[in-house]
Protein backbone atom coordinates (compact mmCIF):
# COMPACT_ATOMS: atom_id res chain seq x y z
CA UNK A 1 0.00 0.00 0.00
CA UNK A 2 1.40 3.14 -0.91
CA UNK A 3 2.54 5.93 1.81
CA UNK A 4 2.71 9.21 1.81
CA UNK A 5 3.50 12.07 4.59
CA UNK A 6 0.48 13.39 6.47
CA UNK A 7 1.37 16.87 5.41
CA UNK A 8 0.43 15.95 1.68
CA UNK A 9 -2.37 14.11 2.41
CA UNK A 10 -5.92 15.28 1.27
CA UNK A 11 -9.00 14.96 3.45
CA UNK A 12 -9.86 11.83 4.37
CA UNK A 13 -9.56 8.84 6.62
CA UNK A 14 -5.82 7.57 7.22
CA UNK A 15 -3.44 4.98 8.93
CA UNK A 16 -0.31 6.24 10.15
CA UNK A 17 2.34 3.30 9.05
CA UNK A 18 5.64 5.30 10.22
CA UNK A 19 7.06 7.66 11.86
CA UNK A 20 10.62 8.85 10.82
CA UNK A 21 13.59 8.74 12.30
CA UNK A 22 14.08 12.76 12.69
CA UNK A 23 10.77 12.88 14.33
CA UNK A 24 11.62 10.39 17.22
CA UNK A 25 14.21 12.97 18.27
CA UNK A 26 11.50 15.70 19.01
CA UNK A 27 10.45 15.65 22.35
CA UNK A 28 7.65 18.47 21.13
CA UNK A 29 6.51 16.41 18.38
CA UNK A 30 6.52 12.79 20.24
CA UNK A 31 4.21 14.10 22.64
CA UNK A 32 2.01 15.57 20.25
CA UNK A 33 1.59 12.00 18.42
CA UNK A 34 1.01 10.10 21.98
CA UNK A 35 -1.84 12.70 23.00
CA UNK A 36 -3.12 12.59 19.22
CA UNK A 37 -2.55 9.21 19.09
CA UNK A 38 -1.15 9.28 15.57
CA UNK A 39 1.69 6.20 16.04
CA UNK A 40 1.39 3.15 13.46
CA UNK A 41 -1.17 1.04 13.61
CA UNK A 42 -3.86 4.24 14.62
CA UNK A 43 -6.26 5.96 12.47
CA UNK A 44 -7.29 9.16 11.90
CA UNK A 45 -9.05 11.98 9.98
CA UNK A 46 -7.59 14.51 8.49
CA UNK A 47 -10.41 17.24 8.10
CA UNK A 48 -8.36 20.08 6.67
CA UNK A 49 -5.28 22.03 6.11
CA UNK A 50 -4.36 25.38 6.46
CA UNK A 51 -0.49 27.14 5.82
CA UNK A 52 1.25 25.94 8.92
CA UNK A 53 -1.31 22.97 10.32
CA UNK A 54 -3.22 19.78 9.12
CA UNK A 55 -6.00 19.11 10.72
CA UNK A 56 -6.55 15.64 12.42
CA UNK A 57 -9.42 13.88 14.11
CA UNK A 58 -8.33 11.04 15.93
CA UNK A 59 -9.83 9.01 18.85
CA UNK A 60 -8.49 11.23 21.52
CA UNK A 61 -10.09 14.50 19.72
CA UNK A 62 -9.27 17.40 17.03
CA UNK A 63 -5.39 18.23 16.54
CA UNK A 64 -3.52 20.89 14.84
CA UNK A 65 -0.12 18.89 13.60
CA UNK A 66 2.82 21.65 12.47
CA UNK A 67 4.45 20.71 9.31
CA UNK A 68 7.31 19.73 11.29
CA UNK A 69 5.51 16.78 12.60
CA UNK A 70 3.54 16.26 9.48
CA UNK A 71 6.14 16.32 7.17
CA UNK A 72 7.56 13.30 9.49
CA UNK A 73 4.48 10.91 9.65
CA UNK A 74 3.88 8.17 7.12
CA UNK A 75 0.83 7.34 6.27
CA UNK A 76 -1.66 5.41 3.68
CA UNK A 77 -5.46 5.69 3.08
CA UNK A 78 -7.58 3.96 5.50
CA UNK A 79 -9.71 0.58 4.77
Amino acid sequence: RPTRPLSDCPTGEVTVVRISEKLELSDDGLALVARARLMPGCRGTVTGKAPGKVSVSTSTGAFDVPPEVADHLSVSAAD
